[in-house]
């Protein structure tokens, strides 16, 4: 989408419309309404904060201003802590309180206020005001009689004291209510019922809302007047002290004089006496409307005070009351013992002072003698200056005399006396310069783009002065000559333009009266022009400059310049150079630098010109003057605890990195060798250091570390602090295998019968422990072998485990270990061999011998068959077996035998044929278990019978039974 030229055109306008309406209506909001001057009624001032108005065509509230003016149909009101005060235009005066409402009601000459809430004082010659009531809701009360009314509450009740005079309340019924003097009266509009109160202790001194000024130094002392209206100067309370002093507690044993009573005089900076009060205890005569004084010392500011019993049951009124120090004005002008000097005409002489804040007037004396009694004159101004013809020849002593609207503590202090002198006389004086001052220093460059000022102080009578400007190598031909009818002259650059490089000037100037006679030319004065490009600058150090706190003393800042000056050098906390650290005024060209504490500072160069003014200044330049570097902080190993490793191990020194370090210096320490570094690096640009601490001895070390940095255009040399961190080392020792030295050989049945025992030992008590072992490269378990259980909890030394019936093979061993998570395994593995076990020898054979035939005769009568042989030497059991060698059939199949021998009762078994029978031995560690096997004893025999032949049967006869 694109904009067209009448858009673009339209939206300007819209916009630039939008900003004069909001301008036009923040203006609005922020104006004061200002009504008719026939409306005015008077001004406002504030006692304390602010207050705000609705004029009378308004519902808006806006802010009001000191001495604002009021106008008829305005409605005022405070805020909290807020007070203002009406000054009428006839003197009367209406203070209104902190959250007090009201407005002013004017009906011809008339002029009535109508109270809406909050406190209000009315006070001031009410006889001859024009201010006749206040307006409470349907309720009027008439001040025409009063001098001194406060009034309190709202529409609905209200409470009406009066200090001096009579006031009278009208009600909507038309009754009248007169109020007398020294009494308050509290009313309720909605139901009409009333209360009079007669002060029963009446507060003279100082009166409600008073203001008291006090001209001279230190605290003032004011007198507290009261009296005590006539039923309560004949009334004593029992119990109460007589004695005057400071507060404290009363003594109920004490006698209670006839002829008083006591009272406590308070006086406290708020109304509600919250803040501790300053207590004053009173002994009161009983005389009846006499009134009595107390003096107490009390500084400036808004006080509240009241008279009370002790036991609370009798009280004054409150009456508030505002002390002020104004001191008398301070003399300026005609300095004094200065002369003016005329031929004809007396000057007019022109008198200033100093404006005294809250001077609603000056009185101005002028006498012909110090004690102001011959030729008395007396002029009076509302400002705090006058300018007076007609004086004539001599000396004058005058003073001036502040008007204050309050009342005085002591006679009104006027200032201290001034004294000229008029004088006339023949020759025309030369004029005193002004400025520019003798010596001033002026930069070409801003003379070519501002021009030259001159200025002198006027002559009475001068028509015209004339200014002449020369350069000091050519004094006959001046750069600028000029008239001015005024005490001043301005030179454009233009009429400098002779003025072109640095050198010295020389200025005068001389007057000429009403009469055409011309003075003579004032005392000449110089004037030094500088280029101010080249005039002064800073070299060292520069921006930003990094400075160690400790080499501020070293540190040099240097400059150079081409001109006289002498040269300030500043150094501030801020920018704006409002909190300044050190300025110091040399002549020289350098400056060594102070212990100042860490921070952040600019500095700069500044020349000051002959009256005081700044002539060159550089450009601030910033210094950050550090503290040590923070010390690095260790935390690996962690200080304080034990950093295990194991043999040979590399470990990282690691610290926390330093900001603007450069490199750092570790040095490594014993704790049983303080005083010799076993380890030191002077230049580590990196926070860590790798250290051989797993071949170093365990035991605690002590690690200390600095942090630096090296000079450099940014910066001066940094040394951090020094820190130090401790630790404890432990080597941890990996399990080391003792027995069976490796490839090891174990006979079988050794292996068998006793086991093998294997060693190691181990440093570390340690949790866990396993035994790894490997038969011909299969994992075995060791707890399936007897003696194979490892100890639960083993403890650091020598350890032995025996293992038992160990099968032939090759076994490879280590000892697997775990501390704290490290690996305490031994770091080499080891194997063993188990030899086969070797066959028994075959037993040696008895019977039957081998070839054995056995026949007829034999079997016809032998029972059974004996079957013997040697006992063998490490066989405790025989495994007998008995073939048949035609049928290869086993007939007795391995009879598992203790004894050597065997019976065969059953010869049922042998058949004619040939036999073999065979014996081997056995070594069995239970009756199921073989041990060691043995080698095979075979012995033959032969079973001769001889062929049976088939009976011959007779079957030819008949047999009986058949």
């Amino acid at each position: 989408m694109r904009f067209s030229r009448s858009d673009l055109l339209v939206s300007l306008g819209a916009a630039l419309a939008i900003l004069c309406l909001g301008f036009a209506y923040y203006g609005e909001i922020q104006a004061n309404s200002r009504g008719d001057e026939t409306d005015q009624v008077g001004h406002i001032v504030f006692r304390r904060r602010t207050a705000t108005r609705r004029p009378s065509r308004s519902l808006r509230w806006e802010r009001l201003s000191n001495y604002a003016l009021v106008y008829h149909g305005d409605t005022l009101r405070t805020a909290g802590q807020s007070e203002a005060g009406i000054v009428f235009d006839d003197g009367t005066t209406l203070d209104l309180l902190e959250h007090s409402l009201v407005a002013l009601d004017v009906q011809g000459m008339i002029r009535e206020i109508e109270f809406l809430e909050g406190t209000i004082f009315v006070g001031g010659d009410l006889q001859g005001s024009s201010l006749r009531s206040v307006r409470i809701g349907s309720v009027t009360i008439s001040a025409d009689s009063a001098e001194a009314v406060t009034i309190s509450g709202d529409a609905r009740e209200f409470s009406l004291d009066v200090a001096r005079g009579e006031a009278e309340i009208i009600t909507d019924q038309g009754e009248t209510i007169r109020v007398s003097e020294h009494s308050t009266y509290t009313l309720n509009t909605s139901t009409g019922e009333g209360h009079h109160q007669p002060h029963r202790i009446i507060p003279l001194w100082p009166r409600q809302n008073s203001r008291l000024i006090h001209q001279y130094q230190g605290e003032s002392s004011i007198p507290f007047r009261f009296s005590l209206a006539e039923a309560e100067a004949t009334t004593t309370v029992p119990g109460e002290s007589h004695l005057a002093g400071p507060a404290g507690p009363a003594d109920p044993a004490d006698p209670v004089p006839p002829e008083g009573r006591e009272l406590l005089l308070e006086i406290a900076p708020t109304g509600d006496f919250s803040s501790p009060p300053v207590v004053h205890r009173l002994a009161v005569p009983a005389r009846a409307g006499e009134p009595e004084t107390v003096s107490l010392p009390l500084g400036q500011g808004e006080w509240y005070w009241r008279l009370r019993a002790p036991g609370g049951d009798l009280s004054s009124p409150v009456r508030r009351f505002a002390v002020h120090h104004l001191p008398p004005p301070r003399l300026l002008a005609p300095a004094r013992e200065k002369i003016f000097s005329y031929r004809t005409v007396p000057p007019r002489v022109r008198f200033a002072w100093q404006e005294t804040p809250q001077a609603t007037a000056y009185l101005l004396e002028l006498s012909r003698d110090g004690e102001f009694s011959s030729g008395l004159r007396r002029y009076r101004t509302a400002l705090p200056g006058i300018s007076l013809e007609g004086l004539h020849e001599g000396s004058w002593y005058w003073r001036v005399q502040a008007v204050f609207p309050g009342e005085y503590l002591h006679p009104p202090l006027p200032s201290e006396e001034g004294v000229f002198h008029l004088s006339a006389g023949g020759a025309l004086e030369p004029v005193e310069p002004r400025q520019p001052a003798e010596g001033t220093f002026l930069e070409v460059l801003r003379l070519a783009g501002e021009g030259l000022s001159f200025s002198w102080l006027p002559r009475d009578g001068a028509r015209r002065y004339e200014l002449r400007l020369v350069d000091a190598s050519d004094p006959s031909h001046p750069l600028v000559q000029a008239q001015t009818e005024q005490p001043f002259l301005v030179l454009d650059p233009p009429s400098l333009k002779g003025i072109t490089g640095e050198g010295t000037l020389f200025w005068t100037v001389r007057w000429e009266d009403s009469e055409g006679s011309w003075s003579e030319p004032s005392p000449a004065r110089s004037l030094e022009i500088v280029d101010g490009r080249f005039a002064l600058r800073p070299i060292f150090p520069p921006d930003g400059y990094i400075l160690a706190g400790s080499l501020g003393p070293e540190a040099r800042f240097t400059w150079s310049r081409n001109f006289s000056a002498s040269t300030n050098f500043q150094i501030s906390r801020n920018d704006d150079f409002s909190d300044l650290l050190m300025e110091e005024r040399l002549q020289g060209e350098s400056l060594f630098g102070r212990a100042w504490p860490p921070g952040t500072y600019h500095w700069r160069l500044r020349t000051y010109n002959v009256d005081g003014s700044v002539f060159l200044e550089t450009p601030a330049r910033t210094l950050r003057v550090v503290p040590p570097l923070d010390p690095p902080r260790l935390y690996h190993p962690l200080e304080g605890q034990e950093h295990l490793l194991l043999q040979g191990d590399i470990t990282e020194l690691r610290w926390t990195p330093v900001e603007g370090a450069g490199f750092y210096r570790v040095q490594l320490f014993r704790e049983d060798q303080p005083g010799e570094a076993i380890l030191e690096e002077r230049f580590l640009p990196e926070p860590f250091l790798p250290i051989p601490l797993g071949s170093l001895p365990s035991g605690r070390y002590r690690v200390v570390l600095q942090a630096f940095a090296l000079e450099t255009e940014k910066n001066s040399r940094l040394i951090g602090y020094r820190t130090t961190g401790d630790f404890s080392s432990r080597r941890l020792f990996p399990a080391e295998l003792q027995e069976p030295s490796d490839h090891a050989t174990f006979a079988g049945l050794e292996a068998l019968r006793q086991g093998v025992e294997l060693s190691w030992v181990s440093r570390e008590r340690s949790g866990a422990i396993d035994l790894e072992l490997f038969r011909d490269g299969q994992r075995v378990n060791p707890r399936e072998f007897p003696g194979g259980e490892l100890p639960l909890d083993p403890g650091a030394g020598e350890q032995r485990v025996t293992l038992k019936g160990l099968p032939r093979g090759t076994y490879d061993w280590r000892i697997r270990s775990e501390y704290r998570g490290f690996d305490l395994s031994s770091r080499e593995r080891r194997s063993f061999t188990v030899a086969p076990i070797p066959l028994l020898e075959p037993p040696l054979l008895e019977t039957p011998v081998s070839g054995t035939v056995l026949g007829v005769p034999y079997l016809s009568r032998a029972e059974d068959l004996r079957f013997s042989w040697e006992p063998l030497e490490g066989a405790n059991r025989y495994v007998f077996r008995l073939i048949c060698e035609s049928s290869g059939a086993s007939l007795v199949g391995d009879l598992l035998l203790e004894e050597s021998e065997f019976l065969l009762t059953d010869l049922s078994l042998l058949d004619r044929g040939d036999f073999r029978w065979e014996v081997r031995g056995q070594l069995r560690d239970e009756p199921r278990v073989v041990i060691q096997e043995g080698l095979v004893a075979a012995g033959r025999f032969r079973v001769d019978l001889p062929d049976l032949r088939a009976p011959q049967l007779f079957l030819q006869d008949s047999l009986y039974g058949y």
